[in-house]
């Protein structure tokens, strides 16, 4: 996308684009750029596009978009919205995916079950229900201290026991649970991020904030907002309760109020979970007025979703691998999928990046024979036991551009003369 976009898009603007993804500080951008990069790139074919467009002195929108010389423009701004804000009053995310899992790794190393969480809830007069839970600086002082250790170290002792590990002070109110027969791990909490406001939630917050801009903005055409899916429960559109507010309410609500918005385009990933299909880019389009509807750029961008390319991970994956990625100091290598590989009577076909990882020293002997295993002997030593010897080496693309390519080792006939024993002629 990064290419295609240098065909329209300004050098400066381009090189900002790629400082933000190659950011891996804890401060990165990443999704926000991604998204910016998408959405441009997807809005570019259909129809003409300028990024950033405006005098030097005055605000800039993210999008100037013309379906056709001498239409109406629309003038848009790029959001990404994620739930950052609730997770610093209750880092129940930061909890789980990055200090739980950095405090258990001698459970996954010993391969003994995760740990379940159950979470206390908040019940102070006059609040909605959250999750008791301190903020992310009192993690060691109020969870993770020598108890826990303790804690660890008995499992470890002793892995057929199950045990509970309680923390409860004014601030918290967490329990851990082991449980030697457990496979699956599970987190039982209040939902905490519901809209129990129409206006106090990140999605109205996100629209009135891009509204402000827009309105400072000289340039003509009408105006429109467009939100990207940084990891919002909201922008999930999951069902709303009795005394909650939806995405439907939130985004109607706003269009209401703020009359000089005609637009809003929520963008996330949609994944069908019964039937285990890609992942899509999913749009939900809002109008102010039922004519608006009819604007050339609402009729171009009618199906942009099908533009973009395919997605591989939902936003909540994405900054679960980012930060793994973040802490394995592997920002810029998609994990590879060791284990993944063919094998037939003459050949085995492996992940190319396995073999130079190997030949370079980056991924141990010991676990590259591992992860090709065929029963109780890796695949490769299976071959050499039948007499077989590579014979030719060719690199095969994969069927997504993004995935590693495969190396495919042809070999010859069983009971090659090089390393077999005399036999009987045929």
């Amino acid at each position: 996308m990064l290419d295609e976009n240098v065909r329209w898009m300004q050098t400066v603007q381009v090189k900002e684009h790629v400082r933000k993804l190659n950011d891996s500080t804890k401060k990165s951008n990443f999704l926000s750029a991604m998204w910016e990069v998408a959405v441009s790139n997807s809005l570019s074919k259909c129809g003409s596009v300028r990024f950033e467009s405006g005098k030097r002195d005055e605000t800039k929108p993210d999008v100037f978009f013309c379906a056709s010389p001498g239409k109406t423009p629309l003038v848009a701004d790029i959001r990404t919205v994620s739930d950052k804000g609730r997770e610093l009053c209750w880092p129940v995310e930061t909890f789980l995916r990055e200090a739980l899992w950095q405090h258990t790794k001698a459970l996954r190393d010993a391969t003994l079950p995760s740990l379940r969480v159950q979470f206390g809830v908040d019940n102070t007069p006059g609040r909605p229900r959250r999750p008791k839970l301190p903020r992310e600086e009192h993690f060691v002082r109020d969870i993770f201290h020598v108890g826990f250790h303790e804690f660890i170290r008995d499992i470890l002792s002793n892995p057929a026991e199950a045990r509970e590990f309680p923390c409860q002070t004014d601030a918290c109110d967490v329990t851990l649970i082991y449980s030697p027969h457990q496979s699956l791990s599970f987190v039982t909490y209040p939902q905490y991020k519901d809209a129990y406001s129409l206006k106090a939630n990140p999605i109205w917050n996100a629209l009135e904030e891009k509204a402000d801009q827009l309105q400072k903005s000289n340039l003509a055409g009408h105006r429109g907002v467009i939100l990207c899916d940084g990891d919002c429960y909201l922008l999930n559109g999951f069902p709303r309760t009795w005394n909650t507010f939806g995405l439907d309410d939130i985004v109607t609500g706003f269009l209401r109020q703020y009359s000089f918005i005609n637009f809003v385009m929520l963008l996330d990933i949609k994944m069908d979970i019964n039937h285990g299909k890609p992942l899509t880019v999913r749009a939900r389009r809002y109008f102010g007025a039922e004519h608006l509807k009819q604007e050339a750029w609402a009729q171009s961008i009618a199906t942009l979703e099908e533009l973009f390319p395919r997605p591989v991970r939902t936003a909540a994956n994405a900054q679960l691998h980012l930060s793994r990625q973040r802490t394995l100091n592997k920002w810029h290598e998609e994990e590879l999928r060791y284990g993944g590989y063919e094998m037939g009577s003459g050949y085995i076909k492996f992940p190319s990046r396995a073999l130079l990882e190997l030949l370079a020293g980056t991924l141990k002997q010991e676990d590259f024979l591992k992860a090709y295993a065929h029963g109780d002997t890796n695949a490769f030593l299976h071959k050499l036991k039948l007499g077989q010897l590579i014979k030719a080496a060719r690199v095969e693309p994969s069927d997504r551009s993004e995935d590693d390519d495969w190396i495919v080792l042809d070999f010859t006939d069983p009971g090659d003369p090089a390393i077999s024993r005399f036999r009987r002629p045929k």
